[in-house]
């Protein structure tokens, strides 16, 4: 793997591809998939969606490329690169309810998804979080496609596609624009370190607007045709658009057990919120390394 010309041994990402899809892996999570439409439908739909893109390209691509740059310059971790830069400076409801409410269920099912964060981190950059993710990422856009169009397919779901696509501004409000640039800031992984921490192992001639670009576009695709799935599926079973959380772990279980083949697209939208998942929470842990690796010279492996 190359070196860092300002740090020596600072690992970096192999391919300007691989970079794209951890950055757009970190990006794409639960919040897109889960949050997204219901924020949605709970704002209007279509005026809310508008906002929303307005938000994300305007204002948090700006902050992409902010925290990039400042990864990139110092090649430290989100604390580091800080202090560096500052000069020191320091029924399925029942189910779902029946698993939340048992803490060792919980608790185990924790720690096998953590054990396999950890695989994923312990590997290092090039040969773990971009290894996995040039695989994870296209195979969550194959799935949100396969099921986009199972979604689209469904009697009735051109009810939910106008409710997603034809603005009715009579209902934006002050807490419209505030809703959307706040899923702006959580989906684009934002002021959380991530992208300093992943921008501290970009390549000096890299062209980071561009990269940005191409982040915020393959995040942006995600939500938008996460929507082209939940609310065809939702109008043509009559289930609440604005149902919360619980529009992805109750109301669409309930859905997909009333359509042919059930099982089937149930495992894979949740294969899809695992992937989403899996890909932000790789993200997270990284940070955390990252700070020990550099402020408590730790090795990756401890």
């Amino acid at each position: 793997m190359s070196q860092s010309n300002d740090r020596q041994g600072r690992e970096q990402w192999g391919s300007r591809m691989g970079f794209m899809l951890a950055a757009a892996g970190s990006a794409v999570g639960l919040g897109n998939i889960w949050r997204f439409p219901y924020i949605t439908g709970k704002n209007g739909g279509a005026a809310f969606l508008i906002i929303y893109l307005v938000m994300v390209f305007c204002i948090g691509a700006s902050v992409m490329l902010a925290e990039f740059a400042i990864g990139r310059a110092s090649k430290r971790n989100s604390v580091g690169a800080f202090r560096k830069l500052k000069g020191g400076a320091e029924d399925v409801q029942n189910i779902f309810l029946t698993f939340i409410a048992n803490p060792p269920q919980v608790l185990l099912a924790f720690f096998a998804f953590m054990a396999m964060v950890v695989v994923v981190v312990y590997r290092g950059v090039g040969e773990g979080i971009e290894k996995y993710c040039k695989v994870l990422m296209p195979g969550l856009f194959v799935i949100l496609v396969i099921l986009m169009v199972r979604a689209l397919t469904l009697p009735g779901a051109m009810e939910g596609v106008s409710f997603y696509l034809k603005p009715d501004f009579s209902k934006v409000t002050g807490a419209t624009v505030i809703d959307a640039l706040g899923q702006a800031f959580y989906s684009l992984s934002l002021g959380m370190g991530i992208l300093i921490t992943y921008g501290s192992y970009i390549s000096n001639d890299e062209d980071l607007p561009r990269s940005v670009a191409t982040v915020t576009l393959l995040d942006t695709m995600v939500a938008v045709l996460s929507g082209l799935v939940i609310f065809p599926t939702v109008f043509a079973f009559g289930v609440d658009a604005g149902a919360g959380p619980g529009l992805s772990f109750i109301a669409l279980p309930a859905v997909f057990s009333k359509m042919w083949g059930g099982p089937v697209w149930s495992a894979l939208f949740f294969t899809l919120l695992f992937i989403a998942a899996l890909t932000s929470s790789v993200s997270l842990f990284e940070v955390v390394i990252s700070y020990c690796m550099d402020e408590l010279k730790w090795t990756r492996e401890k």
